[in-house]
């Protein structure tokens, strides 16, 4: 197979090398390592945690114990997919600098990496009313009501926050039927605060819907790649307050590349801080000025990079780049 394209998911696109003709087996083999690239962290945390394997090595405490068993042989195997997958490409696109870095890690050469970030509906989103400085403030967290999302840490942050502002309301905007443990924990604790009329978990919604009424976006998640829920608030001129994971440092602060700078578009904290994610969240209800300027600055960055349309166009470029070349070796 000569001159195929492979697009890991947002992760990695993968061409064939010039003129390179690959064996069945070894085109099956970048197939599945295109599913290593976009997932291989992900994976790694699901083999660490999964009870169908049995640990046959007791390595107890210890980081550097040699010994191997089953759930090492998983996790080797991921990262030698994407390892391959690397070797074998012209081109690796991800979508953030702090992926690169890890790319890298794994054997990705740095001449042939590129970003193209997810793209969310600017000319939509930014057409959407604003919600004024004198509504009831209102907060949100879009996401599935899952325990790397954090909601908890959610939770106990708009208790440290409620106080100061009457009226306030915290919405849970996400689908809560995928761990309904984690959901009903969610739920106790809330009651447990004294904030069930406070946190209104709503399911799956239309967050345009709710864009108009929100002063504040919140993203507490142990573990992101490129939150479009970030980007969305951001098109709607709503500031993040964000855990520093994956991109969210890019984002909300800007590309080492961005010039002219856009300055900051929300706050970020370190992960499971109640306290720090309070304090945000604290600072922009209090500040309209402030949640003015972060949440223009953070409309202005996705217009500028995010917007659905360049996204196309970016793609659209590199396969027709790569499909011209293709044609060109073929005559």
């Amino acid at each position: 197979m000569e001159g195929a394209v492979w697009r890991a998911g947002g992760d990695a696109v993968v061409p064939a090398p010039p003129g390179a003709r690959l064996s069945y087996g070894f085109d099956r083999l970048c197939r599945v390592a295109r599913c290593a690239c976009r997932h291989r962290d992900r994976r790694r945390i699901e083999i660490l945690q999964a009870d169908w394997i049995v640990d046959t090595v007791d390595k107890g405490f210890a980081i550097h114990d040699p010994r191997r068993d089953l759930r090492d042989f998983w996790s080797t195997a991921f990262e030698s997919y994407a390892k391959a997958c690397y070797e074998a490409c012209t081109e690796v696109i991800t979508l953030h600098g702090a992926n690169q870095l890890a790319q890298i890690m794994q054997g990705a050469s740095p001449e042939r990496m590129k970003i193209i970030p997810n793209g969310v509906d600017y000319q939509t989103l930014h057409c959407l009313p604003r919600t004024g400085p004198d509504a009831a403030p209102t907060v949100a967290l879009i996401g599935r009501v899952v325990p790397i999302k954090d909601i908890k840490t959610y939770i106990h942050a708009i208790q440290i926050v409620q106080p100061q502002f009457p009226g306030l309301t915290a919405f849970v905007l996400g689908p809560y039927d995928e761990d309904p443990d984690y959901y009903e924990q969610c739920k106790i604790l809330a009651a447990q605060l004294g904030l069930s009329d406070v946190v209104r978990f709503t399911g799956q919604v239309d967050v345009t819907q709710y864009f108009p009424r929100m002063h504040v976006n919140v993203l507490s998640s142990l573990s992101e790649s490129q939150p479009l829920s970030v980007l969305e608030a951001g098109a709607a001129a709503i500031p993040t307050v964000a855990t520093n994971v994956g991109a969210c440092r890019e984002i909300l602060l800007g590309r080492r590349d961005e010039h002219p700078s856009l300055g900051p578009g929300g706050i970020l904290t370190d992960v499971a801080s109640p306290e720090q994610t309070a304090a945000g969240i604290t600072e922009l209800l209090r500040d309209n000025g402030q949640r003015e300027r972060l949440g223009l600055a953070m409309q202005q960055r996705v217009k500028r990079y995010y917007d659905l349309n360049i996204v196309d166009d970016a793609y659209a470029h590199l396969y027709r780049r790569h499909m011209e070349a293709q044609l060109r070796r073929v005559s």
